[in-house]
């Protein structure tokens, strides 16, 4: 009997199926169900051993159901979302991906009934022995949960740095500079106060054309085919006339992962400048080009330039295991149990709250 499949001191759980085999079982899609009578029945018993965390008349959810593997030679427990939704069963199981069940004949070997009967068993056996049986065998490269910048991230600014930034922009702000209207060559000068913080050498003997060409997203909506780059008017009418859906003639700093760093021209109504971020990954830019941008006195202003500054100096949370950009991903080794662990707040697991029980177990 090895030590690593006993889950308490009363009982011991063999899991059936190895970790590699469910990983290429449950990179489905959802626009391609998976047919089985067999699965689909063991879905609708699952579903009736516990009650559901969310029911409407359109769909019924469990968020705390757990699928057994053995992975090198191991028992793990991998959380797993169960919804029905107009008689699909969709089963979402967290770092492996997910199905959509419908009835019909089985074409994959059975496999999906028996990830189901293996959930069955296993928390038949939790039932029994209680919450531990199965919150114990959740592996913490699997689990998610949250931790500050300042303990994952490789560069983080000084209080210091971030303190002066502060100051300087309250200051700013006191000052309440505005402009009611720019012209293109406005906006292409105050783009290049940005692009020189930022890019330095890189943009040494540039035009701010030049500069807008390189780094910006291109589809510059007609922007700078206007014809009086020197007219203030013709900029206004470009800007309250002209379609720019699907263009991102604002974005001065592209990006393929969401958006990069837009800089707004004022309009009527708002006489400032507006510097915006949304991809952290261009956050050492947009603090060089806020400083630049306070230093040369522009009319601007940055919404977003707290949150951003709390992210630079680690000030921030972090998601861990998490799928989105800003992530840190936690191995379990000795290492980073040492380093990182005990900065690391976990989320809370959950149990089923079973059917037909006084109590939980």
């Amino acid at each position: 009997m090895k030590k690593t499949c006993l889950l308490s001191k009363k009982r011991r759980f063999n899991p059936r199926i190895p970790f590699y085999e469910a990983d290429h079982f449950l990179h489905g899609s959802w626009d391609r169900p998976v047919f089985d009578d067999a699965a689909y029945s063991l879905a609708q018993k699952l579903a009736e051993t516990a009650y559901p965390d969310h029911a409407d008349s359109f769909e019924r959810r469990w968020n705390c159901f757990y699928l057994p593997l053995k992975r090198s030679g191991r028992l793990i427990s991998v959380p797993f979302t169960l919804v029905e939704y107009r008689g699909r069963f969709y089963l979402l199981f967290r770092n492996l991906g997910g199905i959509a069940l419908e009835k019909g004949p089985d074409t994959f070997d059975g496999f999906y009934a028996k990830m189901l009967r293996e959930a069955l068993r296993f928390m038949r056996l939790a039932e029994k022995d209680g919450s531990g049986t199965i919150l114990s065998a959740v592996p913490y490269d699997i689990r998610t949960g949250r931790v500050k910048g300042r303990y994952v991230s490789r560069r983080v600014m000084q209080e210091k740095t971030k303190a002066n930034i502060l100051a300087l922009y309250a200051a700013h702000e006191r000052k309440n500079p505005s402009v009611q209207s720019v012209s293109l060559n406005e906006y292409l000068e105050t783009s290049a106060v940005c692009y020189r913080a930022a890019y330095g050498r890189k943009a040494q003997n540039m035009s701010p054309e030049d500069m807008y060409r390189k780094w910006a997203d291109g589809r510059d909506g007609g922007m700078l085919s206007i014809g009086e780059k020197n007219s203030r008017d013709e900029y206004v009418r470009w800007q309250e006339h002209c379609t720019h859906t699907g263009s991102h003639p604002f974005e001065i700093v592209f990006s393929w992962r969401r958006h990069g760093i837009h800089l707004y021209p004022p309009l009527k109504g708002r006489p400032r400048f507006v510097l915006k971020v949304t991809n952290y990954a261009y956050a050492q830019e947009y603090a060089k080009m806020l400083s630049a941008l306070i230093e040369s006195n522009k009319a601007f202003e940055a919404c977003d330039y707290i949150s951003v500054l709390d992210y630079l100096s680690g000030d921030s949370w972090i998601n861990v295991n998490d799928a989105g950009l800003d992530s840190f991903q936690y191995i379990p080794s000795k290492e980073y149990k040492d380093r990182y662990f005990r900065h690391i707040e976990w989320e809370e697991l959950r149990v089923p709250k079973y059917m037909n029980k006084k109590e939980d177990p």
